[in-house]
């Protein structure tokens, strides 16, 4: 149920591994087709999402956050089609307990979020990735069974410790490349030679090939790392004068930078 980014990713992933997408729903007809069209084996679009309930024996709910509550509300008016099926989200902040109305239906709940971008369905990219798995009893085996034959490695995540480790899954995964457009865009705003701002890509390419060789800490470089405040002063400056809220954010992060480097040093 859901055809956007993620239930693309995860259809194509075990249609790959063999395992039947029986059928697709989406609140946008045209997103449920194309992603049909992308499997190897045929699946139904079927124009109400409760219409799965008939061709799946597990339910992926691929929606938005927001919207899975509502979803799990109405869904939970299909009583009589429900047991023995798995409920499964794979929103990251939310446990199972979201999908609780489905619970009095007979059906049983888990959730699995994939710790991996998936913003396009690119050859394997579940592989070798962990997954936060919290699940029912009776879902928990078949959960983790379709985890593992899609490439994932399921990590059982206590409730309530999903928000704090979504925020890390924004941390690492958004906030890069929030600062990789925003460089990219001062420095186009500035007049910096074209070849200079396509660098800034592979510059942090090669950061994180470092933080991967070396550790996170030990791979900082920079004004923050050699507390050089000269330059951290002349550079917030000159950022202010073109974009304030980029200013802010490299004072923030500089400042992130040293106490990172000085635990690292610490611990070493």
């Amino acid at each position: 149920m859901g055809a956007g980014r993620a239930g693309t990713v995860l259809a194509m992933a075990f249609d790959r591994a063999g395992i039947e997408v029986a059928a697709v729903a989406s609140r946008r007809p045209d997103e449920a087709a194309r992603l049909a069209g992308r499997l190897g084996r045929p699946a139904e679009v079927v124009a109400r999402a409760e219409d799965v309930l008939d061709r799946a024996e597990v339910v992926w709910l691929t929606v938005p956050d927001d919207q899975l509550a509502p979803l799990a509300s109405g869904l939970a008016a299909e009583r009589g089609r429900w047991p023995g099926r798995v409920a499964v989200h794979c929103a990251g902040r939310f446990d199972r307990s979201v999908l609780a109305p489905l619970r009095a239906t007979g059906a049983d709940l888990a959730a699995c979020h994939p710790l991996a971008a998936l913003a396009r369905p690119a050859p394997d990219p579940l592989r070798g990735a962990a997954a936060a798995v919290d699940a029912d009893p009776g879902a928990r085996r078949r959960v983790r069974a379709l985890a593992l034959r899609i490439g994932l490695r399921p990590v059982t995540l206590a409730p309530d410790r999903r928000v704090v480790y979504h925020a890390t899954c924004v941390l690492a995964g958004n906030l890069p490349l929030l600062l990789l457009a925003a460089a990219e865009r001062i420095g186009g705003d500035a007049g910096l030679p074209a070849a200079l701002v396509a660098g800034l890509r592979p510059l942090l390419e090669g950061a994180l090939a470092n933080a991967t060789a070396l550790g996170t800490a030990a791979a900082l470089t920079g004004p923050a790392v050699r507390r050089d405040r000269g330059a951290l002063t002349a550079h917030a400056a000159a950022l202010q004068r073109i974009d304030p809220a980029v200013a802010r954010a490299y004072r923030a992060v500089s400042a992130l930078a040293g106490s990172a480097r000085s635990a690292g040093a610490a611990s070493a």
